[in-house]
């Protein structure tokens, strides 16, 4: 099941880079294009930063969809206990959404001052509504990450903290426990279950 999950993970993870920097380079295309630079009448707006708005929200698309399937990979997966399940799968679909209100300020600020002039109130209140919603989103991750600190710490180390003997001994050991959630046997000295993470009683 491990490396189903890390094929996927890596899969979606190379899907979404190579998409998203596709749509960049045409989006950067769209701008320096013959014909990009020609105004669009009674605003100050040329049609390639009007196209490059739109493939900008397109970028913003792909990576919240790919963000959505990674986090329903990572809660479905058998890794860990429930508790780390579920913090990896907030916690990237909350850097995602970051990393989308990042992108789409960008191209919504283009967009919003070709219609006003100078120091406007709109984008007085356009901008503090991207702080606050950042803002928001990173204090959540934070809380998230840190509350479940403790169950994420002993993960990593039951599963990277030994050395290659110890690994290869675990098969020879007599004293066995048996993991209530998958029903595997367990070395007796065993945290978590190797098999699907669940936390073993001492």
């Amino acid at each position: 099941m491990a490396d189903t999950l890390s094929e996927t993970l890596v899969r979606s993870s190379l899907k979404l880079t190579l998409g998203v920097i596709g749509l960049l380079v045409f989006r950067q295309l769209l701008v320096v294009a013959p014909g990009g630079d020609r105004a669009l009448g009674g605003v100050d707006l040329t049609l390639g930063s009007v196209m490059a708005a739109v493939v900008g929200a397109l970028v913003v698309g792909v990576l919240l969809y790919y963000a959505w399937s990674v986090s329903t990979t990572l809660r479905d997966s058998s890794m860990g206990t429930v508790e780390i399940r579920e913090t990896a799968s907030r916690a990237v679909l909350l850097l995602a959404a970051f990393i989308a209100l990042f992108l789409f300020y960008g191209d919504l600020t283009t967009i919003v001052n070709g219609f006003v002039e100078g120091d406007s109130p709109l984008l007085f209140a356009l901008d503090v509504t991207f702080l606050l919603g950042s803002l928001g989103v990173l204090v959540t991750l934070g809380y998230i990450v840190f509350s479940n600190f403790d169950p994420l710490v002993d993960f990593l180390l039951d599963r990277f903290d030994r050395t290659p003997a110890e690994s290869a001994s675990e098969d020879d050991d007599t004293t066995e426990a048996t993991c209530p959630d998958c029903q595997s046997q367990q070395p007796d000295s065993a945290a978590y279950c190797g098999n699907c993470g669940t936390k073993l009683t001492s």
